[in-house]
Parts: C-alpha cells; structure tokens; sequence
C-alpha cells in the first residue's frame, strides 16, 4: 500500500518531476499481486496527462477488469472510448 499511496501523492501534488515518481511508485506497488486496483487508475490518469495512450488503455483496462463496479468506471469507460 505504501507505494500505491506514494503515487497517489506524487500525482495529486503535480510539481516538476512528479509524474515520474507517481509511475515509479505505482509500477512498484503493481510488483505485488495485492496491489489495490485503483493502483491502475492512478497509473492511467498520469499516463493519460503524458499522452502516452497505449499505456493509459492498458492501465484502464485493467482497472476495469479488477473492479467492474468502481464508482468512477463510467469515466474511466469514457477516457477509454476518447482513446480508441
């Protein structure tokens, strides 16, 4: 979790350098199968913000399928479709 909560910080603060230490941490937190799924949805939105696609569906993606009933699914269903 600590790692899942370092990205969190790192990509909600946003200062120069951030992002990669959001994807760093969250990369590390995905090394353990325990990793909360929302791990992926953090991992996307900074993904998204890069404008590295491929790697923002591919984190989606796997948010989605990890947690179908997310209370933000339909949003993160519409960064999706503004993907394909």
């Amino acid at each position: 979790d600590l790692h899942f909560y370092q990205g969190e910080l790192y990509r909600l603060r946003a200062k120069d350098g951030d992002a990669d230490k959001a994807i760093k941490s969250y990369r590390a937190a995905l090394k353990f199968e325990d990793a909360p799924p929302e791990t992926y949805r953090g991992l996307g939105l900074v993904m998204l913000k890069a404008g590295r696609k491929e790697e923002t569906r591919r984190a989606f993606e796997a948010y989605i399928r990890l947690k179908a009933n997310a209370e933000d699914a339909m949003m993160i269903k519409a960064y999706l479709l503004k993907l394909q």
